[in-house]
């Protein structure tokens, strides 16, 4: 079954339509409510003007043909309506008069546009005046083809200016994308460069770490092959080397098959204990649970264990102490540095643990180590020279080391050639 390839829309797109849709619509409202002031306002100083003129008529005049001569044209220029009569029609439109709801107002009478504005006299009465709009409609007229006009500019200049924006804002993304595609499993120390805007900070801070963890996994993964590659070849050859023997004598002889098996099998053993020292060397990040422990009761348990195991030595604890860890990290440390104590000591087999506040210690009497020796000691596979013929990997302290590292604790060693060492762990 064929999945169907999902279509995905530009981002830069997106942006833009957004973008100039609101922006559009925030210059058309702000353009269109304009127009409507500039109409509106030319309406009422036009009413003004009307009900100014036909205010004359009611005034005393100083002479009554002046008056007769104002009230002659008021009459002949507007239609005049008080209450239900109509006192004057010059243009014959009383039978389509329909009154508007608000004054002063537009409206269309047989196609043509009439003003229409409410007067009021000083003596209550109250007028109705109609007369023509026409420049008032050729003035909206212009100002609706102007609204048109601007629209359609600002429209086009709102896109362009649209897709500038978002193609500057999505260039440093654009950037990030195209630094990406370079980066190769052979190149993981690649690293996106700090950007100018917080958000794209924080995006290629959160790349690098990505990689920088990418980066150690793979050769954390590489470190292991190699490190697998070097200490199995020996087991291994030696597995082989008897399989041969086997196969082309050996078998018919009872000691040497007893002895070429039991050298098998000691190998395999080893075999098995260095992929599972290997497996958790190599593991990523230890699940830690952090806890106010009682130091001397761990020691205790490690004590009772280190018996067991090791029945011809002779383990003391001395102290007391708390401290706040993963009490199975610190526990596994402990066997690792008993495992070291009992593998490299010399003729005095005593070991003793020593618990302190936020301390815990190993010491041994064994064969020791020298400063240039120290150095090394939590390097994988490092093994001091007068240690090659003791059991053992190599990669116990490395293994302790990264468990430290995980539970915030920090390893110390002292150590005096063919005295012993003491390794300690040491909690913050």
């Amino acid at each position: 079954m064929h999945s169907e390839k999902t279509k995905r829309v530009s981002l830069s797109l997106s942006l833009t339509v957004f973008y100039s849709v609101i922006t559009f619509a925030i210059v058309f409202s702000s353009i269109f409510l304009i127009k409507s002031l500039v109409v509106r306002y030319s309406l009422i100083n036009y009413s003004n003007t009307i009900s100014k003129e036909f205010s004359h008529i009611f005034e005393n005049p100083m002479s009554m043909n002046g008056r007769n001569g104002k009230r002659s044209r008021v009459l002949s220029e507007y239609t005049i309506i008080s209450g239900d009569k109509i006192i004057s029609d010059p243009y014959n439109i009383k039978d389509y008069i329909k009154m508007p709801d608000k004054f002063p107002e537009i409206e269309s009478i047989e196609g043509d546009p009439y003003v229409f504005v409410n007067f009021k006299n000083v003596d209550g009465s109250s007028f109705v005046l109609i007369a023509p709009a026409y420049q008032l409609k050729v003035l909206e007229n212009t100002l609706n083809f102007f609204t048109l006009l601007l629209s359609f500019a600002s429209a086009f200049v709102v896109v362009v200016v649209g897709l500038f924006f978002s193609n500057k804002v999505l260039s440093p993304l654009k950037k990030i994308s195209t630094q990406l595609e370079k980066v190769k499993i052979s190149k993981l120390d690649a690293k996106i460069p700090d950007q100018r805007y917080r958000e794209y900070q924080q995006l290629a801070d959160t790349i690098n770490s990505m990689l920088l963890r990418l980066k150690d996994g793979f050769e954390r993964q590489e470190q292991f092959v190699s490190d697998a590659s070097h200490e199995l070849r020996t087991p291994l050859s030696s597995i082989f080397a008897n399989l041969e023997m086997l196969s082309r004598w050996g078998k018919d002889d009872p000691k040497v098959l007893d002895d070429s098996l039991e050298d098998m099998k000691m190998s395999v053993k080893r075999l098995s204990s260095m992929v599972e020292a290997l497996l958790r060397l190599s593991k990523g990040n230890l699940e830690v649970n952090f806890e106010k422990v009682d130091l001397r009761e761990i020691a205790e348990e490690i004590k009772t264990e280190s018996e067991t195991l090791y029945p011809d030595f002779d383990f003391e604890v001395k102290g007391n102490g708390k401290a706040k860890t993963d009490a199975n990290g610190l526990k596994e440390i402990l066997r690792i540095f008993i495992s070291n104590a009992v593998r490299y000591s010399s003729s005095m087999k005593k070991v003793i643990i020593w618990v302190e506040k936020d301390r815990i210690s190993v010491e041994d009497f064994g064969i020791g180590m020298n400063e240039e020796e120290l150095e090394h000691i939590f390097d994988r596979f490092y093994r001091v020279d007068n240690s090659r013929t003791q059991e053992g990997f190599g990669i116990g302290l490395s293994i302790a080391k990264k468990i430290a590292d995980a539970i915030g604790a920090r390893i110390e060693v002292e150590s005096e050639d063919g005295k012993g060492s003491k390794f300690s762990v040491e909690f913050s």
